[in-house]
């Protein structure tokens, strides 16, 4: 286990680009309120970093989802991912991902994950960009309720997804798959930015996840519908 997340670390930070290139910046934010019969909230927040050189490709990416029902909060998440890809060809790379999601949508208290593996950008045009990764990794995690930790070798695959329909929208859609012995976790993430200017735009998003064996009392899946501005910088 150490072994792997030591690789992972090297892959992630011995880059020779790292600090000279220049990164590029989305920040992402949305809140509804629901009033009347009921109240409600819910604040999506995300802000991804990303850079690419030559050979290299890093991103990575902060999250939070909190929702709040009659001002009591009824469920919230945290995503903190880091990716990068070494490009042995123009369409074939190698990639390493480290990542820490808390989800008490459906009371996991936390998820750590690190895998390492092979990729390949299916569509590569000015309008349409498709990658694909499959690989091995170890993932830790516990739950919220009774403290258990569930760890072991885990089964790692994304799909990202972008293609623009027309001047100023942009359909995207981005999966990740983490399947272990104790879990099969799946997360899909559809989007719709209409550009408002050269900085700004609005985002409809659908989110689905799905564990195959979620804590006592929870549903296997939950959606999360957002309206969000983003800002590119």
């Amino acid at each position: 286990m150490r072994a792997l997340f030591t690789f992972c670390t090297l892959l992630l930070t011995l880059s020779p680009t790292l600090v000279s290139a220049q990164w590029d910046g989305v920040g992402e934010a949305g809140l509804i309120i629901v009033d009347g019969n009921s109240q409600s909230k819910t604040l999506n927040t995300t802000i991804k970093l990303s850079k690419a050189s030559k050979r290299w490709e890093h991103s990575t990416e902060l999250a939070a989802t909190s929702a709040e029902s009659e001002s009591e909060k009824s469920a919230e998440s945290y995503t903190a991912q880091w990716d990068t890809k070494f490009l042995l060809s123009e369409r074939l790379f190698l990639f390493g991902d480290i990542r820490y999601f808390d989800d008490k949508f459906d009371s996991f208290d936390s998820i750590k994950t690190g895998g390492v593996g092979v990729g390949y950008k299916v569509l590569l045009s000015e309008k349409t960009q498709w990658d694909i990764s499959s690989g091995i990794g170890f993932r830790k995690t516990e739950l919220e309720d009774t403290g258990e930790n569930q760890s072991g070798s885990t089964f790692l695959s994304t799909s990202t997804f972008s293609h623009q329909l027309t001047e100023t929208t942009t359909l995207t859609n981005d999966t990740r798959l983490e399947s272990a012995a104790d879990n099969t976790f799946v997360q899909n993430k559809l989007g719709l930015n209409v550009a408002i200017n050269s900085s700004l735009a609005l985002k409809l998003g659908y989110e689905i996840r799905y564990n195959s064996e979620p804590a006592e009392g929870d549903e296997s899946q939950d959606t999360i519908t957002s309206v969000n501005l983003v800002y590119s910088f």
